[in-house]
């Protein structure tokens, strides 16, 4: 097995692949908790919908990480990720391109996907799972708080990516800051901290509602995050979850197989 490698530009086909497969399961798995939600229990509350679309979103993000494919891929789902990453020297220009690209595609297919559960999805309260900041809040103050939040979050998985004794528990941290994250600001911000969560629903319904927000404050949390652990130590992996049997395509040095 090979030990320290820089991170590589290249057709990654298998990686991509896997990152849209990926992303399709988390907002797959996002618009259906809410039409479950919704469609089981019509009378439930938006503490409630919130609670359980948040959860359900958290275990996603974990199981996904730890499946084969996250092993592949590394589980990035969202380019406020892979867009601190390749700041922070971990991503090639390469890898930026090709999983954004595989995770908008897999934002729009997971959504969309979403119509196996009957035309109701695409009508209210589900609407293919748009969100919204609150009634008064406006877009300038919402977009600060989706910054300030998605810094947050990814300074948190800095922490874990940053030891190499800590990476283990990378992915289950991350699910659950997402979850509390989520419960904690839906209802205030509409809780995106993902560009893709914020927009490709708002594609599908075409209602484009605080769209530029949501495309623009996770990214820049993302830099911001970046930005702040740039004296750091460079993560020792850019993968939620470090399978040593599989390849590195990005900066890495831990144990892994060979390309």
């Amino acid at each position: 097995m090979e030990t320290t490698v820089l991170p590589q530009n290249g057709w990654h086909w298998r990686e991509w692949g896997s990152e849209l497969l990926g992303t399709a399961i988390l907002m797959w798995s996002v618009v259906t908790a809410l039409w479950v939600v919704t469609t089981a229990w019509s009378d439930s509350t938006v503490f409630v919908r919130v609670l359980v679309v948040g959860s359900v979103a958290g275990v996603a993000v974990i199981g996904i990480a730890e499946s084969p494919l996250g092993r592949r891929s590394g589980a990035h789902l969202n380019p406020a990720l892979t867009l601190s990453l390749w700041v922070r020297r971990v991503v090639s220009a390469g890898d930026l391109a090709g999983y954004v690209a595989a995770q908008a595609v897999g934002a729009i297919v997971g959504f969309g996907a979403g119509i196996v559960w009957g035309p109701g999805v695409a009508a209210a309260p589900v609407r293919w799972a748009t969100i919204a900041p609150e009634p008064g809040l406006g877009d300038l103050a919402a977009g600060v708080i989706e910054a300030v939040t998605t810094a947050a979050l990814l300074s948190v998985v800095f922490v874990f990516l940053g030891r190499a004794r800590l990476v283990r528990y990378t992915a289950w941290v991350a699910g659950a800051t997402l979850t509390a994250a989520i419960i904690g600001l839906a209802q205030v911000t509409g809780a995106a901290f993902n560009p893709l969560r914020g927009v490709a629903p708002e594609i599908l319904a075409g209602s484009y509602q605080s769209w530029l927000m949501f495309l623009v404050a996770p990214p820049l949390g993302g830099v911001i995050a970046a930005l702040g652990w740039r004296g750091a130590h460079r993560p020792v992996t850019g993968k939620l979850v470090h399978d040593p049997a599989k390849p590195c395509r990005m900066y890495c040095e831990l144990p892994h197989a060979e390309s």
